[in-house]
């Protein structure tokens, strides 16, 4: 149950990170997705404290993980054997560390009697893990976390309606009819996925932009930040009023009268020079003397 957890929160953990950003129409793909594995793949299930608390770090740690590959593979530009050399020595060690003692306290490794068929056994389990682990560091790397749990959620899909097709069990009609609506409606979900991953990387419009409804459309549109214009911040010019008329020339002449006028009350004067006298300033201009 835990595992369908996993596509949010590694969507929550990359939104809020800033490395990626999913449209509504690739979170309505997910959440259908999501749906339809719980659909067919839910059956029964009971909580505890316990379980709660190891799910939700199992979660965590997986999550944050599987977003520090790939934001190493692709920082780095490593292949999927560079990623698995730089990781196999501190995963054995772990392992070693915590498997051995574990399976000996369980009383399990050694009371085996091991013999060609368990060696090969144990030799074919390895291999196809060590290749599934370079299947999962080439696709963190190459794509993202939440594609590489997509096509995790595919794998299951596929085990499960080659089980029913195969291998037939016994079950009530609701059952099958849920199961069948679950593994639809998964497909559905990551068929949509791939496909609008797609048209978005090569900038076309998806089956959603050609055939659906209006009003889907406006559910799943994007909202539009524009950029600030800093002209609407400027501050406010002072326009002159609608019914003013234009100034007549003597309302200039005493405008630059009166200016004069002031700049001349504020004229400074030197110590023992003449003042300023009008009647002696109108006898100059006439031809007069002051003395």
């Amino acid at each position: 149950m835990f595992k369908l957890v996993i596509i949010p929160t590694l969507v929550v953990i990359e939104t809020i990170r800033g490395t990626k950003s999913y449209t509504k129409k690739i979170k309505a793909a997910l959440i259908a997705l999501c749906i339809g594995v719980g659909f067919a793949t839910v059956t029964d299930a009971s909580l505890n404290i316990v379980g709660f608390f190891w799910g939700i770090c199992s979660v965590l740690s997986t999550c944050q993980f599987q977003v520090w590959q790939g934001s190493r593979a692709k920082e780095f530009e490593m292949s999927p054997m560079q990623m698995v050399h730089s990781m196999a020595k501190y995963q054995f060690a772990m392992a070693v560390a915590m498997s051995i003692p574990m399976d000996w306290m369980s009383g399990g490794m050694h009371t085996i009697e091991m013999d060609m068929q368990g060696f090969f056994t144990i030799f074919t389990s390895c291999t196809f893990a060590v290749g599934s682990y370079f299947a999962s560091f080439g696709l963190i790397g190459k794509t993202s976390p939440v594609t590489y749990q997509v096509i995790g959620h595919m794998k299951t899909i596929s085990i499960l309606t080659g089980g029913y097709l195969l291998f037939p069990v016994v079950m009530t009609a609701f059952q099958m009819f849920k199961n069948m609506i679950g593994v639809f409606i998964a497909l559905l979900g990551a068929v949509l996925y791939g496909h609008l991953q797609m048209m978005a990387k090569d900038n076309v419009p998806d089956w959603i932009d050609r055939f659906a409804p209006e009003s889907w459309k406006e559910m799943v549109k994007e909202e539009e930040y524009l950029p600030v214009d800093m002209k609407e911040y400027q501050e406010p010019t002072t326009t002159p009023a609608k019914n003013s008329k234009p100034a007549s020339t003597s309302d200039l002449i005493s405008m630059m009268d009166s200016e004069l006028s002031k700049d001349d009350s504020k004229q400074s004067f030197v110590p023992g020079s003449p003042k300023f006298n009008p009647q002696a300033d109108g006898q100059l201009k006439a031809g007069g003397s002051i003395l």
